[in-house]
C-alpha cells in the first residue's frame, strides 16, 4: 500500500510538471500552432523575394528612349535595333529592339488592334501579358494585353521630357508612314518621305502615334523606343 501510495504522487508530481511545460515554455502572446521566427509584422510568403508582395518591376521586362535622336533613315529595322544597342541609354545587359514597323519586316497589326489575333505580328517587339519598366526597375511603364499590344493608359510615360519618337504606327498599332521602310532621310513633302512618330511623354495612344503632329518628313532627328526581348 506504502508504494502504491508513493507511485501515485510521483506519477501526480510529473503530471503537473508537464502542465507547467506545456504553459509556461510558450512564450507569451504566441497562440498554439503558430510558427515563430519570421520578422514582426510581416505576414509569411510576402517578405522580399518570395512573390508576395513585390514592385511589379521585379521580374519585368525593360524599355527606353534612346538618348541620340536619327532621321528617317535608320538603316531599315535592323539598323534600328543595332541603335538600340549601341546607345549611350542601352543599360548594358540585355537585347533590345526598336519598338518600329516598316510594313514587312516588322509588323504589329496588319488590321486594326489586330482583330485576326497575333497570328499578325511579324518580328513584333512585344510580348503578350507582360508588365514593361524604365530600366532604373523601379517605374512601370504599362502592361500589354493577351496580344501584345500596350493597355492604356500607361502606367507612367516612358519619358518626362522627350517628346517625339519615330514609330512608322498609325492608332490601331497598322503601319503607316515609315521613310520608306527607315531608309530615308528626305525633306520632300511627298507621302514616301514621311514617317509617323509617337509622343513619348504620353500616357494615351499618342504615345504611337501623335494626334497633334503624327508624321515628319524623313530629315527630322527623332529618338526612338527600345524594348527588352
Amino acid at each position: 500500500m506504502k508504494n502504491a501510495k508513493s507511485l501515485k504522487i510521483t506519477l501526480a508530481l510529473i503530471l503537473i510538471s508537464v502542465a507547467l511545460f506545456i504553459t509556461c515554455g510558450r512564450p507569451t502572446g504566441i497562440a498554439p500552432g503558430v510558427v515563430q521566427g519570421g520578422p514582426p509584422g510581416i505576414v509569411p510568403g510576402t517578405e522580399p523575394g518570395t512573390g508576395g508582395n513585390q514592385n511589379s518591376c521585379v521580374s519585368a521586362h525593360k524599355m527606353f528612349l534612346t538618348a541620340a535622336t536619327y532621321d528617317g533613315n535608320l538603316g531599315g529595322v535592323t539598323g534600328a535595333d543595332a541603335k538600340c544597342m549601341s546607345d549611350a541609354n542601352y543599360p548594358g545587359v540585355g537585347t533590345y529592339h526598336a519598338l518600329i514597323t516598316d510594313g514587312t519586316t516588322r509588323v504589329a497589326c496588319s488590321t486594326p488592334d489586330c482583330t485576326g489575333g497575333i497570328s499578325e505580328h511579324v518580328d513584333w517587339v512585344l510580348l503578350a501579358n507582360a508588365t514593361y519598366c524604365r530600366t532604373d526597375g523601379t517605374i512601370e511603364i504599362g502592361t500589354t494585353s493577351n496580344i501584345g499590344l500596350i493597355n492604356y493608359p500607361l502606367a507612367n510615360t516612358i519619358s518626362a521630357s522627350t517628346n517625339t519618337i519615330w514609330t512608322g504606327l498609325h492608332i490601331g498599332w497598322t503601319d503607316n508612314l515609315d521613310c520608306s521602310h527607315w531608309s530615308d532621310n528626305a525633306t520632300g513633302p511627298s507621302r514616301p518621305h514621311n514617317g509617323n512618330m509617337g509622343d513619348a511623354t504620353s500616357t494615351t495612344d499618342a504615345f504611337v502615334d501623335s494626334n497633334s503632329d503624327n508624321s515628319a518628313t524623313c530629315n527630322n532627328l527623332k529618338s526612338i523606343i527600345c524594348v527588352e526581348q
